[in-house]
């Protein structure tokens, strides 16, 4: 027999709770206590979610929750699926009761809008083995691997070198969004998976946040042309993360994307930041992941792209 819960909405005020639990979960995996209730509100805002309709807590009698999990309906056929239950309380069908209730979700919003398939994914920590054994009962099958990575910043990073003809600037907020929003739609079609992301939707997702500091995007360009971004937010007091880094096609290689990444950990340096990261395809085509280890990035965590087919 499970432990008795009730599932339903979040509210805001499940918020601290959330974040407790997701950072426990972390800590349990080896990994950081870096979730924020920022990072929270920033999920819950994106346009394409809902939190009353789109996310769950599993709350004990005495009101504490254990269990949470969201589903972000996704461009091309897709949704992501998140969850996560306290270490202690695994093994008593909570993620299982939450898995399914987004998988009902996911079909009922099928049901509603015609769709005949739809692709419901989500990332879990390699080594986490009461996950595994929880995603492959329902039905889950690997379908990619995903890293974290992070620098240490021990000492002051590199000046930037930068490519011949190349000068760089900070975001200029109500004059750059669209060149930025162009700049990374246009280098991540080379990413698998990816799909256009209008701009009102990115714009949403990337500015419209708590931590958005323009102070922490760095923009390259060739003369007048935008050739190249990377944009850093402080994650935690502690953490410096990179959302994204984009360079476009005909300017790889030249080393463009070393420098944006030493430019973004000065930044970070100066602020107090020790610790940078981000997230990768650990199959990625374009050659990101031997960038980053060539900047000093190391992986940090491990993560596996869990995929079922509905229809």
């Amino acid at each position: 027999m499970g432990l008795p819960v009730t599932i339903r909405p979040p509210t805001p005020e499940d918020i601290d709770a959330i974040v407790a639990l997701l950072n426990a979960c972390s800590l349990a995996e080896g990994g950081a206590p870096d979730m924020t209730a920022t990072l929270i509100r920033a999920d819950w805002s994106e346009a394409t979610f809902d939190p009353s309709t789109d996310a769950w807590v599993a709350v004990a009698t005495d009101g504490q929750v254990l269990g949470y999990e969201t589903l972000f309906f996704e461009r091309e056929g897709g949704a992501e699926i998140d969850g996560y239950v306290y270490p202690v309380c695994k093994g008593q069908g909570i993620g299982t009761q939450l898995l399914r209730h987004a998988e009902a979700r996911a079909r009922d919003v099928m049901a509603r809008a015609g769709i005949a398939k739809l692709t419901l994914h989500g990332a879990i920590e390699a080594e986490n083995q009461a996950a595994q054994a929880l995603f492959t009962a329902e039905g889950y099958g690997t379908s990619r691997h995903y890293w974290r990575m992070e620098i240490e910043l021990d000492a002051p990073p590199g000046a930037p070198v930068w490519p011949a003809n190349i000068d760089v600037r900070v975001f200029q907020p109500g004059t750059d969004e669209q060149a930025v929003h162009a700049t990374v739609q246009e280098a991540f079609r080379d990413h698998w998976g990816s799909a256009p992301v209008p701009f009102e939707e990115w714009r949403q997702a990337a500015i419209e946040r708590d931590d958005f500091d323009p102070s922490l995007w760095f923009l390259a360009f060739d003369g007048a042309e935008l050739v190249g971004v990377i944009l850093g937010y402080p994650r935690t007091a502690a953490l410096g993360w990179v959302r994204n880094l984009s360079v476009r096609r005909p300017w790889r290689g030249q080393g463009l994307g070393l420098a944006l990444l030493h430019q973004v950990f000065g930044a970070f340096y100066a602020r107090g930041l020790r610790t940078v990261g981000l997230g990768v395809d650990a199959q990625n085509l374009t050659g990101a992941t031997r960038l980053y280890e060539r900047v000093g990035m190391h992986v940090a965590e491990r993560y596996e792209r869990k995929e079922k087919r509905l229809s």
